[in-house]
């Protein structure tokens, strides 16, 4: 399957409430980038559709406006997994939120990356050791 994206997307699990045509259903954005995102939610929208929802940081939130770009369904049984969807311009503190969310799932997945297992003697045994001697 050729890639379709055109911004790096990051691993997250956010819960949101999607508000559509139809009424409000929750999901969760299972990856994120800068101009869009992965939503798993049982709900079929046709591509095309317009979903709103909000992100939130924790301090701030934002308001975003976005479409259904792709639909992903299980290869055997056909059940809707998700939604691709693609923002909306955001603008100021809208930005700032989505911005600020990407930053601290980039900063999640580069900090697992070093993540080194950990071994009988640490860094700082090793330091005591050497202060000792």
């Amino acid at each position: 399957m050729k890639e379709m994206r055109n911004e790096h997307r990051f691993d997250t699990h956010i819960g949101i409430v999607i508000k559509d045509a139809q009424g409000l259903n929750f999901g969760f954005i299972k990856n994120m980038s800068k101009s869009g995102a992965f939503i798993e939610t049982k709900k079929a929208m046709p591509i095309g559709t317009a979903i709103d929802f909000t992100l939130s940081n924790g301090s701030s939130r934002a308001q975003v406006h976005s479409r259904v770009i792709r639909i992903l369904k299980h290869e055997q049984s056909n059940q809707i997994l998700g939604v691709g969807v693609c923002f909306a311009p955001l603008m100021g503190s809208n930005k700032f939120v989505r911005d600020d969310l990407l930053l601290c799932c980039m900063t999640r997945k580069y900090l697992e990356m070093w993540d080194q297992p950990q071994t009988p003697r640490n860094f700082f045994s090793q330091d005591q050791e050497l202060t000792e001697n």
